[in-house]
């Protein structure tokens, strides 16, 4: 039975040998009748190369389709004298200008990845019809000149590689920019194959100069064996083809345009919003503006909600005596008192709605501050809540986010960036689409979440108001998708491009950047405002000494602090505020 299976084997890999061999063999007669590459250099440091060639065929060679593998990888360019040290990508990019077949324009596939030089011409798996078959291939070529201190350098082999096949005639040319004299060209011609300059057995094939008054260098060779190839080096002074002054970036640096258009986009935006109104003369007020809650002026001064906000509202229902708060052990236990109605008929509708979720399991509830996922995903809840109520109250009344422009512009950002994905040129462009737009619809929730939640986070530790050990994780998280995001960009640089990995990025920043400039304070939210910074004067000025008599940290807060919620809200040191503030602050601040 093993014998059998051995047996099994090896005629499996027999086969597949002469499956391959058959694909390389070709049959007599077949061949490459003529081939002219003609090369000229441009002051840019491109090159416009234009392939001219004959094939004969006699249906054996070519069986899966007629395929040309450009002469642009380390595969192709193995001279290590001109080339440098062998790269998987050695970072040269092609741009099939034309391609015909008998003088009529031809369909082909260009491949991704490793196969980028190849073209596969024609049909896909269909035999090259016999006969001889006449291409032109013309291309951009960007990457492929060398620069040095004194001269600069082409090498090109012509042919490549890959095909297997005698070459009856070859020619290439090349042509440099004006200006260079003729005594100052070298030329280096080389007609051979990699590591062999002939095949064994076979006649010597001579690479002769061609006279040709349009050229710097025009060399000829006849009679080429199977893997042998023509390849020139061509020298001249350095400096009179420019070298590309941005390096990589110079590559697709017009992507670059895309996000420069959105930015002027959200200018123009910017300038027709006109600024807010003006902060006006303050005075000290000696209690908070009619209708503004503790939630409602945290709401205000921060354009959202946060774990100070979740503290100001508990305190405000103490201070109501329609729950009571017991600090320990590092947790809050709160107990629903017996109901008054005349001090909930006071309560605003967050706090109505908050004395009801916060017990919907009882009569008491406790409350940590722990960062576990438990509790902030409870703790969020609370303050989402909370956020969702004041929103639906005074969202566009006090202040507007001109939400329109926003989505206009985020609209534009995916279309733009889709349409080009779609259309990009590189290496590997497969992806292009799918990254593109996970990168920048992802990069647009992570960065809205920190705009809202963690940049206001951290403002808050810096003024002290807030300690930096609960942030931590939320920074950390959003750390690690931010490592990925450049993973996935490091990717469609290489793929596309630099510069359009850059102009992903770019269009995203730049929504996230001017998404909040957007955002005006109405004439009514600017005197709600101002009235309630003279009130948080006076809290600071007037009743801090009394509130802080009244607040030791192991005191309730009892129905006489009336303003201690407003003194958490707007952030006026307590002793008992500040501790129950922070220690919620971990929880997610919403905008």
């Amino acid at each position: 039975m093993r014998q059998i299976s051995l047996l099994a084997i090896v005629l499996a890999i027999l086969s597949m040998c002469a499956t391959l061999s058959a694909k390389l063999v070709a049959a007599p007669g077949e061949q490459i009748t003529s081939f002219e590459a003609d090369i000229v250099v441009n002051p840019d440091a491109t090159l416009t190369v234009r392939e001219d060639f004959v094939v004969h065929s006699e249906g054996s060679y070519f069986k899966y389709g007629f395929i040309r593998n450009l002469p642009i990888d380390d595969e192709a360019r193995w001279d290590q004298r001109y080339a440098g040290q062998w790269k998987a990508d050695n970072g040269i990019r092609v741009k099939i200008l034309e391609l015909t077949e008998n003088g009529a324009p031809v369909s082909y596939q260009q491949a991704n990845g490793a196969g980028y030089p190849q073209l596969r011409i024609g049909p896909r798996d269909v035999p090259l019809a016999r006969g001889d078959h006449h291409y032109v291939i013309t291309y951009t070529v960007d990457g492929a000149v060398g620069f040095g201190s004194a001269r600069d350098i082409l090498y090109w082999n012509a042919i490549g590689h890959y095909w297997t096949l005698p070459v009856a005639t070859a020619r290439v040319t090349v042509h440099l920019p004006a200006g260079i004299a003729v005594r100052d060209v070298t030329s280096e011609p080389r007609v051979g194959g990699r590591g062999v300059s002939n095949n064994r057995g076979a006649p010597t094939a001579i690479a002769e100069s061609v006279e040709d008054e349009a050229a710097r260098a025009s060399y000829a060779a006849t009679g080429l064996q199977p893997t042998q190839s023509l390849s020139l080096v061509v020298a001249w002074p350095s400096g009179i083809v420019k070298k590309p002054s941005l390096g990589i970036w110079n590559r697709d640096k017009w992507y670059l345009a895309t996000p420069a258009a959105l930015c002027i986009y959200y200018l123009l935006v910017w300038l027709a919003i006109g600024r807010g109104p003006k902060p006006g003369t303050i005075v000290v007020r000696y209690g908070p503006p009619a209708g503004i809650s503790p939630a409602a002026a945290r709401y205000l001064i921060t354009t959202g909600s946060d774990g100070r906000t979740l503290a100001a509202v508990i305190a405000a229902l103490a201070a109501r005596n329609c729950i009571s708060v017991e600090p320990h052990d590092g947790m809050y236990k709160l107990t629903r008192l017996a109901p008054d109605p005349g001090e909930e008929s006071k309560l605003a509708p967050e706090e109505a709605y908050a004395l009801n979720y916060l017990f919907e399991d009882g009569p008491i509830t406790e409350i940590s501050p722990s960062v576990s996922q438990e509790n902030s995903a409870r703790n969020s809840r609370y303050v989402a809540n909370i956020q969702q109520d004041l929103t639906e109250r005074f969202g566009g009344i006090y202040f507007t986010r001109h939400i329109g422009y926003v989505a206009f512009g985020v609209l534009a950002t995916f279309i733009m960036a889709f349409s080009l994905a779609a259309t990009a040129q590189g290496r590997d462009t497969g992806g292009a689409i799918f990254m593109t737009t996970w990168i920048l619809f992802c990069a647009l929730i992570l960065g809205a979440i920190v705009e809202t939640g963690l940049l206001p986070a951290w403002k808050a530790v810096l003024r002290g108001t807030a300690g930096w050990i609960k942030l931590l994780p939320g920074t950390a998280a959003a750390g690690v998708f931010v490592f990925f995001f450049g993973l996935l960009l490091v990717t469609l640089s290489q793929g596309v491009s630099p510069a359009f990995a850059l102009m992903v990025a770019s269009l995203a920043l730049v929504n996230l950047i001017w998404a909040p400039f957007l955002k005006r304070m109405t004439k009514e939210g600017r005197a709600t405002l101002d009235a309630l910074e003279g009130f948080r004067q006076f809290l600071v000025s007037v009743e801090q000494d009394r509130l802080h008599r009244l607040n030791e940290s192991a005191s309730k807060p009892t129905a006489e602090v009336e303003y201690l919620a407003y003194a958490i809200a707007l952030e006026v040191r307590e002793a008992w505020g500040d501790h129950l503030a922070e220690a919620f602050f971990a929880t997610t601040i919403q905008r």
